[in-house]
């Protein structure tokens, strides 16, 4: 594939991941994510030869896109409990996004688990990646033994906002539990 099949291919992946995103794995079909595309249906077929295919082309995608800013808030962020605040600002910053569909990595991990524990399973490192992250933040703030755990609870509590946000489409309630995990973190 020349460069030019590799910008569609890419341009493929981040249409995909969007309608994803929006209408879940299983509801967007091939000839829905051509028409987003603007393929036609036969030529969707050279770049991905399967839905699998496709959904672990933007899987990749979402886990380079977390690396990356992860990297970047290891730079740019000098102290951890600021890249901990950060983390929790991200449904926020999506708040509009989140209430309509609810956390994109979340609704994935929850869809895929139901039908395809394989794909699940691969889908998950998402999770890992904030949670390794997560932990090395506690870490530093010399939590020892506890930073995973605590790690984890973040997580946990990250994703039980996005739900409960997005089941009763309210942003006070996702702006309270920010403030409330914020408070949580202080009082470490």
């Amino acid at each position: 594939m020349g460069k030019k099949g590799a910008e569609v291919r890419q341009q493929i992946v981040e249409i995909a991941d969007e309608v994803i995103y929006q209408r879940g794995f299983h509801q967007a079909s091939f000839a829905e994510l051509a028409e987003a595309v603007g393929l036609p249906k036969g030529n969707f077929y050279y770049y991905f030869k399967s839905k699998d295919e496709l959904l672990a082309a933007v899987i990749d995608h979402r886990l380079a896109g977390i690396k990356v800013m992860l990297q970047d808030w290891q730079q740019e962020i000098p102290a951890p409990q600021d890249r901990l605040r950060r983390f929790l600002r991200i449904p926020l910053n999506e708040a509009t996004r989140v209430l309509q569909y609810g956390c994109p990595m979340g609704t994935l991990s929850m869809e895929l688990g139901k039908t395809d524990p394989v794909q699940q399973a691969y889908a998950r490192q998402m999770f890992e990646l904030f949670k390794a992250f997560l932990q090395r933040q506690f870490e530093a703030l010399g939590k020892g033994k506890e930073a995973e755990p605590l790690a984890m609870h973040l997580l946990v509590w990250s994703q039980g906002m996005a739900v409960m946000s997005s089941a009763f489409k309210d942003q006070h309630c996702l702006q309270h539990e920010i403030d409330q995990a914020n408070t949580w973190l202080e009082s470490l």
